[in-house]
This record gives C-alpha cells, sequence and structure tokens, in this order.
C-alpha cells in the first residue's frame, strides 16, 4: 500500500502531471482509509464475530473494503484520459460500485464451489469464520442470480456510456465467468 503512494509521487515513474497524481493520491486515501478499506475491515471483523448481516449490510461492507479499492483502480485509470467528461467519470463510479459488488458476489460463490487452485485458499473459509455471505442470504442460485444482475448492470452502463468498452467488458465477463462457469 504503501509502496501505491511511493510510485505516484515519483516523476521518473511517473509521468503525468502534478494535478492528476495529487487526485489519484486522494482516491487512493479515500478508498484504503476511515471511509473506505479500514471501515469495511472493521465491519468484517464483527461480520467473523457471529454478527449476522442482512444483504444491505454486506453490500456496505464490501462496498466500502474490496469494491473501495476496485472502484478506486478504475478511477484513476480514468484520470489519465484528458477526454472525459463529468458524466463519463460519474459512469465509471457506477461501473465500479457494480463490478466491486460482482467480484465480492463472486468471491461468495467460489468459496462454496471452488478448489484450492481456483481459490488460492482453502474454500469454505467463510463459513468457518462464521461470517455472513451472499451464498448464505440469497443462497447459491440466488447469489448466481445476482452476479448476473450485476454484471448485465455494470455491461449496460459501458455499452450506454463509451465507444469501445470492450475491455472493461472483458474483466466483468472474467470475473463472472469465474464463479458461473455453466
Amino acid at each position: 500500500l504503501t509502496l501505491a503512494f511511493e510510485l505516484l509521487t515519483k516523476d521518473d515513474i511517473n509521468p503525468l502531471n502534478h494535478k492528476i497524481r495529487i487526485k489519484m493520491i486522494q482516491l487512493l486515501c479515500q478508498a484504503t482509509g476511515s471511509q473506505g478499506m479500514v471501515a469495511g475491515q472493521v465491519m468484517d471483523v464483527n461480520n467473523s464475530q457471529k454478527t449476522h448481516y442482512g444483504l444491505e449490510q454486506l453490500q456496505l461492507l464490501h462496498t466500502l473494503k474490496t469494491g473501495a479499492l476496485i472502484k478506486n483502480s478504475i478511477l484513476m485509470g480514468a484520470l489519465t484520459n484528458t477526454t472525459f467528461e463529468n458524466q463519463d467519470y460519474a459512469c465509471l463510479e457506477k461501473f465500479g460500485d457494480l463490478i466491486g459488488l460482482l467480484y465480492q458476489v463472486c468471491d461468495d460463490i467460489l468459496d462454496v464451489i471452488a478448489d484450492i487452485h481456483t481459490l488460492g485458499k482453502q474454500a469454505g473459509t467463510d463459513k468457518e469464520l462464521g461470517k455472513t455471505t451472499y451464498v448464505d442470504l440469497l443462497g447459491l442460485n440466488g447469489a448466481k442470480k445476482h452476479a448476473n444482475t450485476l454484471a448485465q448492470n455494470a455491461r449496460s452502463i459501458l455499452q450506454n456510456n463509451f465507444n469501445n468498452p470492450e475491455n472493461l467488458i472483458n474483466i466483468t465477463n472474467y470475473i463472472l465467468a469465474r464463479a458461473t462457469p455453466e
């Protein structure tokens, strides 16, 4: 995390102008600070202590934690595009929120259905820790349906607002396909 801040400040590595780099640092601070990842981590710790969350709380946790990092990565990339208008940026914020939630819903599905090689960790760890997941709240098929809806909404934002959204659509499809391969 600290390395990310360092790289954003180095002129020899980062050729962007200082104003853009300062905005990127602000985004990174928001994503990782007390209004982002830290707040989500506090909720996640409480979630692992048998505090059963509803769908709204679970969505907030993931929007703050994983979602904030994913969304702000997208927004930082958008800052490098000098042709973007405010509405383009707003569309990418909505897309980022959706893709962040999609990632987490798919991660919850994978925690139930995947092997260690696909998941990168032992499957079932969320259940062992007593964490509430989308699969707990919606069932496996409901979580898959929710993931498909999030992916479709994310793709629609891109297709309706950008001329060449293929790269971001491919990322969306990749995240979804990991958890819903059929």
